[in-house]
């Protein structure tokens, strides 16, 4: 288990340092046997965390695994690329752990990309207003 310890300096950089701590591995000191890629499992549950305006339901729609199906390592790995692909998303972990025998939960991190929305006018007065919101 790795704690990671971030500066409070916002929500985001903080799920991005659980997204690496995570995403860590530990080196192999000697060479390791190449071993098969793991048999798909049936998925008992899918967890998200991370999302802040984006519903679980949205996010649930995209990654194409849906609970009491079959899911393996490829599944995975194109759940998370359609994830990226919404351009919502900073960062996306899809990763799995074995509940019991056949069976896995399926973890989803994601950090939500700030959103940005703007707008302007402009008349023949040569008066310009323009307005930006960013939220984070």
């Amino acid at each position: 288990m790795t704690i990671v310890v971030v500066p409070r300096v916002g929500s985001t950089l903080a799920l991005i340092g659980i997204l690496l701590s995570l995403a860590r591995q530990p080196v192999a000191r000697q060479p390791v046997a190449r071993q098969p890629a793991p048999e798909p499992a049936v998925v008992e549950r899918i967890e998200i965390r991370g999302n802040t305006y984006t519903r679980d339901k949205t996010i649930r729609s995209e990654l194409g695994i849906e609970e009491a199906e079959l899911a393996g390592a490829s599944d995975l790995e194109h759940a998370r690329r359609r994830l990226l692909e919404l351009g919502t998303f900073m960062a996306v972990a899809v990763s799995s752990r074995p509940t019991a025998p056949g069976r896995i939960t399926i973890d989803v991190v994601v950090v939500q990309a700030p959103r940005v929305r703007s707008g302007g006018f402009s008349s023949s007065e040569n008066f310009i207003a323009e307005c930006t919101i960013h939220q984070n």
